[in-house]
C-alpha cells in the first residue's frame, strides 16, 4: 500500500513503498486518480478559438472539457484540471470529483502541468490521511473519441506490483501518446528535478527517465494498442481548424 504519512507537497512522499495493481484499485484506499490538462495557448486553433481556450471547442454538441470528463469519470473518480478557464458550474456539478488548479507557470507546456498536478495530489491525499494513488492517468483536453473502457485499459497497462515501471505511454500510428499515459506518482521527483535543470520537453524527460533505468518506462507498442484502440481514438487531438472540424463530424455521427 502506497504511503500516506507524507509531508504535504514533498516529493519523497510520492514514492509508493508497494503500489497495488489494478485489480486491487476498487477494494482500498488508493485508488487512481487523473490529471486533465486544459492548459495552453492553442494559437494554431486561430479564429476557431472559443474565449474559453482549446477545452471550450465544442464537439458533438459538448465542450472538450466535459466529453473528456466523462470519459475519465466512471472510472476514476478524483480529476484535477490544470490551467485553462475556470470549469463552468454545470461541469463542476456534474462531476463532483472534479477539482482545477491555475498553472503555476502558464506556457512551460504540459510538464510543468503535470507537475503541477502530481503535486497537488500528493498534497490533497497527505493531509486527507489517505493512501497515494496507485496510478494517475494523464489526458489532454482534447481527446472527444476517447471513452471510459479505453481509459480502463491504459490503466491495466501499469505492471500491478512494486516494480520499477512509473509511467505506460501508448503508441499511437507509431508515435508515443505522452497525453494519454499512466504514470504512479513516483514520477513527480523526477520531473521536478528536470524541469529545474532548466528543460521541459517530453521526448527529454522520458530519454532521462530511461537513462537512469531503463525498465522506468513502457512503450505500449503500435499493434498492441491497436488492439486496445483500433480507432486511435488516443491519436485523435485537435490542433487545428480541419481537426475540430472533422472530429466534430466524427463526434456526431457516433452519437
Amino acid at each position: 500500500m502506497p504511503a500516506s504519512t507524507a509531508s504535504a507537497g514533498s516529493s519523497q512522499g510520492c514514492l509508493p513503498e508497494s503500489p497495488v495493481g489494478s485489480s486491487d484499485r476498487r477494494n482500498c484506499d488508493d485508488q487512481p486518480a487523473a490529471i486533465l490538462l486544459a492548459g495552453g495557448a492553442a494559437r494554431r486553433l486561430g479564429a476557431a478559438r472559443p474565449a474559453g481556450g482549446k477545452a471550450a471547442c465544442e464537439v458533438g454538441g459538448e465542450l472538450l472539457l466535459g466529453r473528456v470528463a466523462a470519459a475519465v469519470a466512471p472510472v476514476i473518480a478524483e480529476i484535477v484540471v490544470v490551467g485553462g478557464e475556470p470549469v463552468p458550474a454545470d461541469l463542476r456539478d456534474r462531476f463532483l470529483g472534479l477539482r482545477q488548479l491555475a498553472d503555476s507557470q502558464p506556457g512551460a507546456g504540459p510538464l510543468a502541468a503535470i507537475r503541477d498536478g502530481l503535486a497537488d495530489i500528493c498534497q490533497q491525499r497527505a493531509t486527507a490521511g489517505r493512501p497515494l494513488p496507485a496510478a494517475v492517468l494523464l489526458v489532454a483536453c482534447d481527446l472527444p473519441l476517447l471513452r471510459p473502457p479505453l481509459v480502463q485499459a491504459l490503466l491495466d497497462w501499469l505492471p500491478p506490483a512494486a516494480d520499477s515501471v512509473a509511467w505506460a505511454i501508448p503508441e499511437v500510428a507509431g508515435q508515443p501518446q505522452y497525453l494519454f499515459s499512466v504514470c504512479r506518482p513516483q514520477l513527480l521527483g523526477p520531473l521536478e528535478a528536470f524541469l529545474a535543470s532548466g528543460r521541459r520537453d517530453l521526448r527529454g524527460f522520458v530519454a532521462t527517465l530511461t537513462g537512469q533505468d531503463a525498465d522506468h518506462v513502457v512503450l505500449i507498442p503500435t499493434a498492441a494498442w491497436q488492439q486496445i484502440d483500433p480507432v486511435g481514438a488516443a491519436g485523435c487531438d485537435i490542433d487545428t481548424p480541419a481537426d475540430l472540424a472533422a472530429l466534430a463530424g466524427s463526434a456526431s455521427r457516433r452519437r
